[in-house]
């Protein structure tokens, strides 16, 4: 099983599985990475997420930074990080912009309102 280092001073700590969590009075957000223990250069930083009341302080691109900086210190073998981003979300698309993470593999996600399900005849 990896080192799961924590970090209990200031307002960042580190919990399994590899999620780093901003803490203080109220919970402020959290990040996660999957390390690809077969093909480490194809990790993931998955769900940078900073709740409402404490957006617009840099929390994100903090979470992203100290989890980079664990991975660089902690997983050497990760070169490389993917992560994923909605077009809607120009705060993200610009923090990700600035450390360096580049549009490499666009996809499209289909959304619908919520309402009764449409008919649909199954396969006999």
């Amino acid at each position: 099983m990896p080192r799961r280092p924590r970090r209990t001073e200031g307002t960042l700590r580190l919990t399994p599985p590899y999620d780093i969590l901003a803490l203080g009075p109220d919970p402020a957000g959290a990040t996660e990475v999957f390390v690809n223990r077969h093909r480490p250069e194809c990790s993931w930083q998955w769900s940078t997420v900073v709740l409402a009341p404490h957006r617009g302080r840099g929390i994100a691109k903090r979470l992203k930074a100290e989890m980079w900086q664990w991975l660089r210190n902690d997983e050497p073998q990760v070169t490389g990080l993917r992560t994923g981003n909605a077009h809607s979300n120009a705060a993200m698309l610009a923090i990700n912009d600035e450390m360096g993470f580049r549009p490499v593999h666009p996809m499209g996600t289909w959304q619908a309102p919520r309402r009764q399900p449409p008919a649909y005849s199954p396969i006999l």
